[in-house]
């Protein structure tokens, strides 16, 4: 068990992953992140490393070869990155596990042999250098698009990888560590970069197009986006363009929320449909929620204090 970020584009991916409790408590005798294809039937199914079809498990592969999957009507390809050993065995197997789904696996290993704990993965901790690196690029194709397996890898091998990772150095608390990988091939890439420190901080990804966000919220009862101007079923939100702002009405009417949360401050305005207003001059960010008459709200910033213009939609409001 672990924690997975990854990226994807269309038919094409990468993972990361680190293992969970590694520390100077815990024992342990395994670390690796594995890729489990259940039903495995070796009438059917194949796997190839490169140009060789594998046919008698475990099977040991090396870093820089790709592993083929041949099933049905698609190839799938994995290929891994940088994994960092913490012992002196080999890290990259294909098995064919004795369960009852008769399941292949391909297995990359931070660590196999006696169990042991992890000191320098302590966090926090006097040694702690980071998370192990473990990772992996991976790609599925139509079977019609390639002569063979071996033709596929030999494709994705003919991409450039990049696989650069920050040096070792001992965290005291403020430093990052950046692993960033990029595969690139016939005028596209992918790419994701993680920090080794702090594996919760905000992930970087993109593709040839651009960086990838979170995407906004968006439904017919429900917006989330940078405009300053937001409408839905004749309720308008108004804040500051290019900030995050976002806000729900219910079909009902009976219950309106608006938000603002963008890094600079903002003056936000609430028009009801009846034309009844509640306006903050500036704040720094803040919620409103109106049911059946009733607002609350709860801002942050100098001024919060409403402008209030009412027509009849607001019966009571009450500050949080």
């Amino acid at each position: 068990m672990g924690h997975f970020q990854g990226v994807q584009d269309a038919n094409r991916a990468i993972g990361v992953y680190i293992p969970r409790n590694l520390n100077a408590l815990e024992h342990h005798s395994s670390a690796k992140s594995v890729i489990a294809l259940p039903r495995w039937d070796n009438n059917f199914d194949e796997i190839w490393v490169d140009d060789k079809k594998v046919t008698t498990f475990p099977f040991q592969f090396q870093q820089g070869q790709t592993v083929v999957v041949s099933s049905g009507n698609v190839y799938f390809a994995v290929r891994p990155f940088t994994i960092s050993n913490l012992s002196t065995n080999p890290q990259l197997f294909i098995k064919e596990l004795n369960d009852k789904d008769h399941t292949l696996t391909i297995e990359m290993y931070n660590y196999s042999g006696p169990q042991k704990t992890f000191w320098e993965l302590a966090y926090p901790g006097t040694f702690y250098q980071g998370q192990p690196q473990n990772g992996f690029y991976s790609e599925m194709a139509n079977k019609t698009d390639y002569k063979s397996p071996s033709d596929f890898a030999k494709t994705i091998n003919s991409g450039t990888f990049e696989d650069v990772c920050d040096p070792k150095k001992t965290y005291t608390g403020t430093e990052t560590r950046k692993w960033l990988l990029e595969y690139k091939r016939e005028g596209r890439a992918l790419g994701i970069e993680v920090d080794l420190f702090d594996w919760f901080q905000p992930t970087k990804r993109w593709t040839d197009k651009g960086e990838i966000t979170l995407p906004m919220l968006e439904s017919k009862w429900a917006i989330e986006d940078r405009s300053g101007d937001i409408s839905i079923q004749n309720v308008q939100l108004k804040t500051k363009e290019n900030e995050v702002s976002w806000m729900y009405v219910s079909p009902s009417k009976e219950t309106i929320v608006a938000a603002y949360h963008g890094f600079e401050d903002s003056a936000l305005r609430l028009v009801f449909p009846d034309k009844s207003s509640v306006a903050f001059p500036n704040i720094e960010a803040g919620i409103l929620i109106w049911h059946k008459g009733i607002l609350e709200y709860n801002v942050l910033g100098n001024d919060q204090n409403p402008i209030v213009i009412n027509k009849g939609a607001l019966n009571k409001i009450i500050q949080n």
